[in-house]
């Protein structure tokens, strides 16, 4: 709930981890349009190239920092 207010300087996130040789970065970019962490240079670039596409778009990309999975009792 603390997220969700604003306040705490902390995002709610999903971590994926994916296999390149079965769905791409450019892919993954397509489908989750909100905020985008990117873990080097080149995803960085894919993701600016993929959002500069969409007319209007205000996804926020930033550079990863860390994740901290939630608590056991999210984990449904």
């Amino acid at each position: 709930m603390q997220v969700r207010t604003g306040t705490t300087g902390h995002t709610e996130a999903v971590q994926l981890i994916y296999d390149p040789a079965v769905i791409t970065f450019e892919a993954l970019v397509d489908a989750f349009l909100d905020r985008i962490y990117t873990h080097d240079a080149a995803q960085e670039k894919v993701a600016r190239e993929r959002l500069g596409a969409i007319e209007g778009c205000a996804v926020e990309i930033q550079e990863f920092q860390s994740f901290w999975p939630a608590e056991e009792y999210h984990q449904r």
